[in-house]
Formats: structure tokens, C-alpha cells, sequence
């Protein structure tokens, strides 16, 4: 069980996860890497790679703990980690199931949309993803006065 994007295990999960034991449930809840409790330097730093990783990680864990049964593990998401559960969940044949809180499914087509709306910039898919960024390397996310602000993360390598 992991959070959003500006959130942490502090916020809100403990009651989920206690409603989650009350039914029967084991619970794990974690910090991605870089925010509220987990290491990692740079603080406040999201990288999708990274979120699947931990969460590949924490499915691990789960799975070699005593009195869990590995063919009953399901992924809980909020927001951006729910998004991320969707993309481990599809690689994981040995996954029950997962919960998925307003999933964070499309953030590319969302930031794009939001440059248009800022900037007025029409253009293609395919060619938006590689002029978006160019232009986010060249001025820097804040380049269409705040449009961009926050998707470093979601955009880079």
C-alpha cells in the first residue's frame, strides 16, 4: 500500500490498513524512494522507474514474509501509485488483484494538455513528447509560466 505523488504513509493509508486487517488482511505500507520515511537523495524526487521498482520491492518483501500467502497479495494504490500498480500488476501473473484509488493513468496526456491550454502549442502526439522534452531540458519545467511545474519525473529518462 503506498500513496501519491505528495503524499506519504502518514497521510491517510493507517485507516485503510486497519479496515484492510479488520477484514482479515495482512497490510504493507511503504514509502516510494525519496519521500516521507524512505531515503534517497534528491528529497520530493518522483521517477516512474523508481516507483515500479519499489513496488516490485515491497510485493517481494510481502511474499517472503511468514503468514502471508504469496497467491493472495494485492496491490493498493492512490493516485500516481495506483497508476504504478496498474504497470506491476500487468507484469505479474501472481498478483490476486489490486485497488486502485483514482488512478494517475495518463499523466503525458495531461501535461500536454495543460501546455496547450497555457501556451496555445497544437501539435501531434509524437511529436509533442519529444518537443516537450526538449523544451523542459531547455528552459526548465517552469517554462510556460507554471504549466509544466512538477513533471520533471514523469517526463524524464
Amino acid at each position: 500500500m503506498a500513496n501519491g505523488i505528495s503524499l506519504t504513509r502518514h497521510d491517510g493509508l493507517t485507516l485503510y490498513a486497519e479496515a484492510l486487517a479488520q477484514a482479515g488482511a495482512a497490510v504493507l505500507i511503504y514509502d516510494h524512494r525519496h519521500l516521507g520515511d524512505s531515503g534517497g537523495q534528491p528529497r520530493q524526487h518522483i521517477r516512474l522507474s523508481g516507483l515500479k521498482t519499489d513496488c516490485r520491492s515491497a510485493v517481494e518483501y510481502a511474499r517472503r514474509l511468514d503468514g502471508v500467502d504469496a497467491q493472495k497479495i494485492v496491490l493498493w494504490g492512490y493516485s500516481l501509485s495506483a497508476g504504478t500498480a496498474v504497470a506491476v500488476g500487468a507484469s505479474d501473473t501472481q498478483l490476486a488483484g489490486m485497488i486502485l484509488m483514482c488512478p494517475f493513468l495518463d499523466g503525458l496526456s495531461r501535461v500536454m494538455a495543460n501546455i496547450r491550454v497555457a501556451s496555445g502549442i497544437r501539435c501531434k502526439s509524437g511529436g509533442c513528447r519529444f518537443w516537450l522534452r526538449w523544451v523542459m531540458l531547455r528552459r526548465g519545467a517552469n517554462g510556460f509560466g507554471g504549466a509544466a511545474r512538477g513533471v520533471r519525473g514523469v517526463l524524464g529518462p
